[in-house]
């Protein structure tokens, strides 16, 4: 899960109310006014430095080191205290913090920040250490130091709510409401997250507000809750174009960037990356430039453009290890894994997987809980040490006795210390081995590691198959099941009847359907088309299409059967074999005469079963000729319990084409 903590202090809120709302212009007028007091020139100074560092950095550096060359070069100021100018010099080694942080130069942030609070903390201006610590503990939580940034924000939001200073405890909340989040504790984030908002709002913070807008956006996304997320991205947009904040509206174009990535709509998401990479390339702000470099390496990477993915990638990953960033660097190394392996770089591909698991394995949510739980037992400690005094005593008792212990466990000791040598000798020749052996597990962990991501996405890759397959098939057999015989049809021209109809699978060749004819008979077959699964329905949907074009001519069921044959062979023609498609139907096709309550029927490769109680002289007939081996085409009839089976033999041919195609079949 992605950090998506910034700065949010304003560094003009270290300095002197009184020239705060002044702009840029008056402020440098103030600088070349040489009679005015030294503090009104400096706090001039540090002021345009902290207003412009955001849209232009290098001059932001060049007033800050203005500052602190007048500070620097007057052994004694005018109308400046000693303590006055130390703490003078710790507002501007904060500003060259954040001014460095800002360019992501994070190990250079973090020295000149610890310089500021080592004097913030000498003359007690706990207002201001408290800013330094939450600029401090963010500058760690991009390091991906956890224990660090926790102690920092803590520390801040305790010194905040000492003071009663809302404006600090709500930058301290927003920062641990994203830090605990993105360890896990999603319900502990959110509810700081929100806290912090409303204190923005109700003191007016727009700046600060955007900040925590994105922030609890950026939880809604994950939470998949994504139309909440917009309406915050587009709250936090409306305040950004309100204030004209560039760093505001690069880090919520970020954000509009990722959501629409998260949605799959790669072109909206494209957009966005590209219009906050054009921003945080104006402010000159490296980690910000470095992310949105590998956020369109991932929008290209999903449209499947793995040449600009790794040029993107490559370019982030460049300026990720020049500055150390060890977040930005994990998400980097997460894509180019993925890209390097889509290009059959396998070589490069390992190296980016061993990186993403070293940077993974050191960024785990397990350090913080360790943090916390130190901190606990350290505050415990200070509540114990009120106390301590008596035990002291009982201590040094103790101590006393130890030491007349001592003599006899010093000769004890150098015996057991030659005992140890021998035995260290033995551990460290195992030692050699052992260490050899982690190595080649390391390396086969690695390899492993890439080949279970391979499987993986096989694995994947299969599933999608399968649905999209599955989901054919499905669709296919409702189509299949609309050309079938409806029960409105059959409930209508039939009574007391049903319908077992238990194909081998979803869709087959076989199937059962009805209709009136012209004559107002009623007309329905059973029938097995050739093939199996889907070619068998594709050919069931031919036969009925064939068979419904046939019973606009004809009303006997040979003919229809006769002009179905000559349809089905007409088209299937058209496969660009010589002899035309030998595919078709084997089929029984009856016709029930209402009037004359008479059933006809003729019958392809399928025999007609019919049940009933008595036998018609034509039958018995039939039952006693059974045995002539030249009547194989009469009925063959089976009595059991007052009941006869009658089974009338088919014509020994399919509809469709055949050796006899040339033949009619016979009407029954």
């Amino acid at each position: 899960m992605k950090k998506q903590i910034l700065i949010i202090l304003c560094v003009a809120a270290l300095f002197h109310q009184s020239i705060a709302q002044q702009n840029l212009d008056s402020l440098r007028k103030i600088c070349i006014i040489s009679d005015l007091p030294d503090t009104s020139r400096i706090n001039a100074f540090l002021q345009i430095a902290s207003q412009i560092y955001h849209s232009k950095i290098d001059s932001g550096f060049y007033y800050a080191n203005k500052t602190l060359t007048i500070l620097n070069s007057n052994i004694t100021l005018k109308d400046i205290s000693i303590e006055k100018k130390q703490l003078l010099k710790a507002d501007v080694f904060n500003l060259f913090g954040e001014m460095f942080y800002y360019k992501g130069i994070m190990d250079s942030a973090i020295f000149y920040n610890k310089k500021a609070n080592k004097i913030y903390t000498t003359y007690q201006s706990e207002k201001k250490l408290a800013q330094s610590l939450v600029t401090l503990g963010a500058i760690y939580d991009y390091q991906a130091k956890n224990k660090e940034a926790l102690a920092n924000y803590k520390r801040a939001q305790q010194i905040f709510e000492k003071l009663n200073d809302t404006n600090g405890v709500a930058y301290a909340l927003n920062n641990l409401g994203v830090l605990y989040y993105s360890q896990g504790d999603s319900a502990i984030g959110l509810a700081y997250l929100e806290k912090c908002m409303i204190l923005h709002q109700k003191k007016g913070n727009n700046e600060e507000l955007i900040w925590t807008l994105n922030s609890i956006g950026n939880i809604y996304v994950n939470k998949k809750n994504y139309k909440k997320a917009l309406k915050l991205y587009q709250q936090a947009l409306l305040i950004d174009e309100k204030i004209e904040s560039k760093s505001g509206l690069a880090y919520t174009f970020k954000n509009l960037g990722n959501y629409y990535l998260k949605l799959n709509i790669l072109d909206s998401a494209l957009y966005y990356h590209q219009k906050d990479l054009e921003l945080y390339t104006k402010l000159k702000g490296e980690s910000g430039i470095a992310l949105s470099n590998t956020n369109i390496g991932k929008v290209y990477y999903e449209k499947g453009n793995y040449k600009f993915a790794k040029q993107y990638g490559e370019t982030a990953y460049s300026i990720t290890k020049n500055l150390n960033l060890t977040l930005r660097t994990f998400e980097v190394a997460e894509l180019l894994k993925d890209v390097y392996y889509k290009t059959s770089e396998y070589k490069k591909a390992l190296y980016f997987t061993n990186l993403w698991i070293q940077l993974k394995d050191s960024m785990r949510n397990a350090e913080t809980e360790r943090a916390s739980l130190r901190q606990r037992m350290q505050y415990e400690y200070n509540q114990k040490e009120v106390l301590s005094n008596e035990k002291h005593k009982q201590e040094l008792q103790i101590a006393s006795e130890r030491e007349q212990k001592q003599k006899i466990l010093t000769y004890s000791i150098g015996l057991g210390l030659g005992l140890v040598g021998i035995f260290l000798f033995f551990v460290f020749n195992r030692l050699q081995v052992t260490r050899k052996q982690k190595k080649v597990i390391e390396k086969q962990k690695i390899e492993v590691e890439l080949q279970k991501t391979v499987v993986e996405e096989a694995h994947h890759l299969l599933r999608e198959k399968h649905k999209e397959i599955t989901d054919s098939i499905n669709y296919a057999e409702r189509i299949q099941r609309s050309f079938l015989a409806t029960t409105e049809m059959l409930d209508k021209n039939l009574k007391d009847y049903f319908v077992f109809f238990r194909p081998k699978d979803v869709v087959s060749g076989d199937f059962y359907w009805a209709g009136e004819l012209n004559n107002g008979n009623f007309a329905f077959s059973v029938a097995d088309s050739t093939g199996h699964g889907v070619p068998g329905a594709i050919m069931s949907i031919l036969n009925i299409s064939s068979l419904e074009k046939s019973i606009e001519k004809e009303t006997e069921a040979d003919k229809i059967l006769n002009q179905t044959r000559r349809i089905i062979i007409d088209r299937l023609k058209k496969d660009g074999s010589e002899e035309g498609g030998k595919d078709g139907m084997d089929a029984s096709l009856l016709v029930i005469n209402k009037e004359r309550t008479q059933l006809s029927f003729a019958a392809a490769n399928n025999p007609v079963f019919i049940v009933r109680s008595t036998v018609i002289a034509s039958e018995e007939r039939t039952k006693q000729s059974h045995s002539n081996e030249q009547i194989a085409s009469l009925p063959t009839v089976i009595s059991n319990d007052g009941y006869h089976l009658i089974e009338y033999k088919p014509d020994k041919m399919p509809v469709g084409k055949h050796d006899k195609d040339a033949e009619p079949f016979n009407l029954q």
